[in-house]
């Protein structure tokens, strides 16, 4: 049911999530909307094949209060790191291997395990440092070493132009000016031992779905509600567009929720007079 253009990307949702539903309305003869738009977010970590931890809090945390970067796999910054969460997304998903670096020294890592730990996103370092054995197609999913070049051989990126991507930045930190992408405050990279992060497109909710009226009531392909059908959530597709604001989906999923159960609820007193 998912469009093509998610490959290579991560889910990261419930495994239950198989869109009976879906398929159910389907063979009652609803109407779809939106079928090729999926929300697509940036910086997970592939932590099983094809499956990833939305890491972006802990990503995020580091940018703003650290020196971290993000590079591609060419050794190169791309974007300004405190671009919002659309942008870095865009600028992940048309690199080659569509996936981005978060560079660090240990004072960024130190950042990265506390916001982490704060998340729930791991339970504890031990957790967090098993990523250091964990490999997709042969490549690591996070490494740490004394240097920047070893960082960068050990995870596939290009190590003289990551050395010289860094002292750039740090040169720029130096002077308290990012004249590249504009970026506020840069602070250097400096502290050894030095961590890698990957960073990769990871989605959970779709944008499209059935279509529904006002009241969350299903509709069929002649554009009339299905008697006692109604959808709430991810199923309703259509109500965020071509994509949505970041926490929009959790906003669209409590007030259609409680649409539909309000039309539900006045349906069943208006059967019952």
């Amino acid at each position: 049911m998912l469009p093509n253009t998610l490959q290579g990307y991560l889910f990261y949702g419930l495994p239950g999530e198989q869109g009976e539903g879906y398929q159910m309305a389907t063979k009652l003869g609803a109407q779809n909307i939106n079928m090729d738009l999926v929300k697509v977010y940036p910086q997970g970590v592939e932590t099983t094949p094809n499956n990833g931890l939305a890491a972006t809090a802990s990503s995020t945390a580091t940018i703003n209060d650290t020196g971290a970067i993000y590079v591609n796999k060419n050794g190169k910054r791309v974007i300004n790191e405190k671009a919002s969460l659309g942008e870095l997304t865009d600028i992940t998903v048309i690199q080659p291997d569509k996936i981005m670096y978060l560079v660090m020294d240990n004072a960024g890592y130190k950042r990265y395990l506390d916001k982490s730990l704060e998340d729930k996103l791991v339970p504890n370092e031990e957790e967090l440092l098993k990523w250091l054995n964990i490999k997709n197609n042969e490549k690591p999913v996070m490494v740490k070493a004394n240097t920047i070049e070893e960082a960068a051989k050990a995870i596939g990126i290009e190590p003289d132009a990551l050395v010289a991507t860094v002292q750039a930045w740090n040169a720029m930190a130096q002077n308290g000016k990012d004249t590249e992408f504009g970026r506020d405050n840069p602070n250097p990279i400096v502290a050894p031992p030095f961590w890698i992060v990957e960073q990769k497109p990871r989605f959970a909710t779709t944008l499209g779905g059935l279509k529904a009226n006002a009241g969350m009531q299903i509709l069929n392909k002649e554009g009339k509600p299905i008697p006692g059908l109604y959808g709430a959530g991810c199923i309703v597709g259509g109500a965020n567009g071509a994509d949505s604001m970041t926490a929009m989906m959790n906003s669209w999923a409590i007030i259609s929720g409680v649409q539909a159960a309000d039309s539900v609820t006045a349906a069943i007193k208006a059967s019952m007079k």
